[in-house]
């Protein structure tokens, strides 16, 4: 099962923790993802592999790049090169969907996509958690989080909140440095008085976020790390 390979294999000895609450911002409760496991390899299943080789193919390139926490680096992670795309996006619902599903989390929650490589992540999986029954046939809603709020209108920072939006959420993130914009995205959430149950990454560049997270106190999950894309490109 997914939550035993990473009991077996979470570096620093994280475990899972299926009996926990969850982030509230330190108000008390415990993780309920697991404390900052690192999740790479973890299935052998088709739509994984697959979703892994079109990173490599698509999402991973060489060359001299600024990244978004302002670092230099010679490889950038483009996932939107795979997200937005029609193969792409049905094979992350499946996988990053089925990875959050076999978390067995006992609440209802909803997905919250980081701004704006989360947003098609976000889709994705709320689409296959409603094709796959998921929650109870329900699947999971998404949610899109500004990186400001609207200037007009409700002036709202969280897009697709209604009255029947569950107030757990998972924050979905495309690619993580230091962890700086989902930082930034769970703070505004706990503003807009939702409890966040973890955060969940597709790809991990290995620099630092599951650090920073674990200092937070905000239990993280990544589907790929920078260094299994680089091993056979």
């Amino acid at each position: 099962m997914w939550h035993e390979w990473v009991e077996q294999n979470s570096p620093g000895g994280s475990s899972f923790c299926a009996g926990g609450l969850g982030y509230d911002g330190g108000r008390g409760t415990r993780p309920l993802l697991g404390s900052n496991a690192l999740v790479e390899g973890v299935s052998d299943s088709m739509p994984f592999n697959e979703l892994l080789e079109l990173l490599q193919e698509r999402a991973l390139l060489k060359g001299q790049f600024t990244l978004a926490s302002g670092r230099e680096s010679s490889t950038f992670i483009d996932c939107k090169r795979v997200t937005l795309t029609a193969k792409g996006s049905s094979l992350v619902g499946k996988v990053m969907g089925g990875a959050i599903h076999d978390m067995n989390l006992p609440q209802n929650f909803a997905i919250a996509g980081v701004p704006i490589g989360g947003y098609p992540i976000a889709t994705a999986v709320s689409h296959a958690s409603y094709l796959q029954g998921y929650n109870k046939g329900r699947g999971w809603d998404a949610l899109y989080v500004r990186r400001e709020s609207k200037p007009y209108g409700t002036g709202q920072w969280v897009e697709g909140c209604t009255d029947q939006t569950p107030r757990s959420v998972i924050v979905l993130e495309d690619v993580l440095t230091t962890g700086g914009s989902s930082l930034k995205t769970v703070g505004i959430l706990l503003e807009a008085g939702f409890r966040v149950l973890g955060v969940v990454a597709l790809v991990d560049r290995e620099e630092g976020a599951r650090e920073r997270f674990k200092e937070e106190g905000i239990p993280l999950v990544g589907l790929y790390c920078k260094s299994r894309l680089e091993l056979s490109v």
